[in-house]
């Protein structure tokens, strides 16, 4: 778990109903923060709103401060410019030394580099919830919004896009590609969510749950109702929530002859009821239009719908139009079939499920385990541990670089094994920097292991590891592999270390592996001609990974030990090999499996 308990963190943002921002404020609730400021501003007037102000939380104690002002109905430009300044206020109000502030939407992120310039705050990032080129209809708005947009992900220590497409949009629209921007996808509480076994589920039943609009694409499988009934005739379709649409669908329902096959449930107001009724349907839809009444890519195009995760979360397959940045990798992962809105699709793609229940079990299965990757904690984590990282670099550059590109989110606590540890210089990050309970085998004892307190170690190589069965967390391997048999790189030595490496994790722990790439523009001439490292080929690499592992995933990055006098040429050199060259040239190819079975 990530350490917050002597951080200050700040999060402002504009609210309409829940979104990313509270649940990240949830998040550090629960990590029990020991202070978090939480800036809400109406996004536009809602009687039923708060107007400005603030909560401030005390983790150490649990005592919370509340501040709110009232709503105001004269909302308009000057309202947004006025959450501007109350941001600046409300932190001065509540001190200094702030470690993080997250500003969801440019406004509140502009407030946070301002803060930041002063001294307030440490680290600002950009949280965008949503993104479209074409925001505004009015030329000088949009152009002055993106502007802003533009100075925010420039300046910010980060920017978190929910999708690929946000950073592609600056792009391919303006031309803007500056910045570190990083892609923090929409999340779900995973754990939370009501399930039940598939003997309880409404075999026949279709469901769509949100905000009833014509754009929202409902009206397409009412219409093809009539000939889903004719090969499913115990056919349901469930449409949970309510909307300004909501009587001309009902009516349209009539029009068909269909009523009977259509349950509206209006506005539900307890979230956790609809997850009930979620739980028992058998597959979701989501009909999403591409563009908008004016022709421009919609929101939806550049977003990361939250519904998809949802009805994922709950075990069902999603029926998708071809909009969502995700939806292709939806329909690869077998959780969802991408459907056009052309009747004859829709009631192929509706009618091909329900009829086949083995298909449907298998989709439901394979919906969970895509959803789980979304789970917020560990969206959170990862991200926020990359952001308030501090202390890798003592560690030298070299490690500080492959520990922050590798980038993965260990927990506090869990046990690790260094395979072939060396002189321990790993195991130390481990223990000092994630809190590991760490351990190290090596088939040479170096004098340092002895010096890291902490550090479990015993003689071992890959062919025994000396621990039984399911041991660890997580197994960590760091340029081991190509030493086993070097000068023939026997392949089934190979698989049967890689076994061992499998025996000794736990299930659902995770094995890493990084490996130099033998094809690396500086590693082999110097790594592999002069000192005769006889590194893997990136396919070599792929293929004894996939072998033992298949659903492994991978990555690849540059990282070296360089002369410090000429760190920043080197470091713009990594910047051009990571962005321009292809994988197979870059330094190390990593794999990171998550054990299954």
């Amino acid at each position: 778990m990530l350490n917050l308990q002597n951080k200050k963190i700040i999060i402002a943002t504009h609210v309409y109903t829940t979104g990313p921002a509270q649940d990240l404020r949830d998040f550090l609730l629960t990590a029990k923060i020991r202070k978090l400021l939480f800036i809400g501003h109406p996004l536009f007037y809602q009687p039923r709103l708060k107007g400005s102000g603030y909560e401030l939380y005390f983790g150490n104690t649990g005592e919370k401060k509340e501040n709110y002002s009232k709503i105001r109905d004269n909302f308009g430009v000057w309202s947004y410019i006025r959450d501007f300044f109350n941001n600046i206020k409300y932190v001065t109000r509540n001190g200094r030394g702030w470690d993080l502030y997250i500003g969801s939407d440019n406004l509140n992120a502009l407030s946070g580099l301002v803060l930041k310039r002063l001294g307030l705050v440490k680290k600002c990032v950009y949280y965008v919830i949503d993104y479209n080129p074409h925001r505004f209809q009015n030329r000088l708005m949009n152009k002055i919004y993106h502007k802003i947009d533009q100075f925010c992900v420039k300046h910010c220590d980060e920017t978190w896009n929910l999708s690929i497409r946000m950073k592609e949009g600056r792009k391919n629209y303006f031309n803007f590609s500056a910045g570190n921007q990083i892609t923090a996808p929409i999340g779900i509480w995973y754990e939370r969510f009501v399930r039940v076994n598939f003997s309880q589920v409404d075999k026949k039943t279709l469901v769509y749950m949100g905000h009833v609009l014509k754009k929202q694409g409902i009206q397409y499988v009412i219409e093809a109702i009539p000939k889903i009934i004719k090969e499913v005739s115990d056919f349901n379709f469930l449409v949970i929530g309510g909307g300004d649409y909501l009587a001309d669908l009902k009516k349209l329902a009539d029009k068909l002859g269909v009523s009977k096959n259509v349950k509206f449930t209006g506005f539900v107001k307890n979230h956790r009821d609809v997850e009930k009724m979620l739980s028992r349907c058998a597959v979701a839809v989501a009909m999403y239009e591409k563009y908008d009444e004016h022709g421009n890519l919609s929101f939806t195009y550049f977003a990361d719908p939250g519904k998809l995760k949802s009805y994922l979360a709950g075990g069902l397959p999603v029926l998708l139009t071809d909009v969502p940045h995700n939806a292709r990798e939806i329909e690869k992962q077998k959780c969802g079939k991408i459907v056009t809105l052309d009747k004859k699709s829709i009631v192929n793609a509706i009618v091909s499920l329900l009829k086949n229940e083995k298909k449907l079990v298998q989709m439901r299965q394979n919906a969970l385990i895509y959803a789980e990757k979304f789970d917020w904690n560990n969206i959170f984590e990862e991200n926020l541990a990359r952001v308030m990282k501090s202390g890798l670099e003592k560690y030298g550059q070299y490690k500080g670089d492959i520990f922050t590109k590798l980038n993965f989110n260990f927990k506090k606590g869990k046990k690790i094994l260094d395979v072939g540890c060396g002189d321990g210089s790993d195991a130390r990050i481990f223990i000092n920097e994630f809190g590991l309970d760490t351990y190290g085998i090596d088939v040479y004892r170096h004098e340092s292991v002895n010096k890291i307190k902490g550090l479990k170690f015993q003689d071992g190589g890959i062919f025994n590891i000396p621990f039984p069965d399911n041991s660890f967390d997580y197994v960590f391997i760091l340029d081991i592999l190509h030493h086993i048999d070097e000068k023939n790189q026997n392949y089934d030595k190979h698989i049967t270390g890689l076994g061992e490496l499998k025996r000794v994790t736990k299930r659902k722990g995770y094995i890493i592996i990084i490996e130099g790439n033998r094809y690396n523009p500086l590693f082999y001439p110097h790594m592999v001609k002069m000192l005769g490292h006889n590194h893997f080929k990136q396919s070599y690499f792929k293929r004894i990974v996939k072998e033992v592992f298949p659903r492994a995933t991978f990555k690849f990055f540059e990282a070296h030990l360089y002369p410090q006098r000429f760190i920043k040429f080197w470091k713009l050199y990594e910047v051009v090999m990571e962005r321009f060259m292809p994988n197979n040239f870059l330094a190390y190819n990593i794999a990171v499996i998550k054990k299954y079975k």
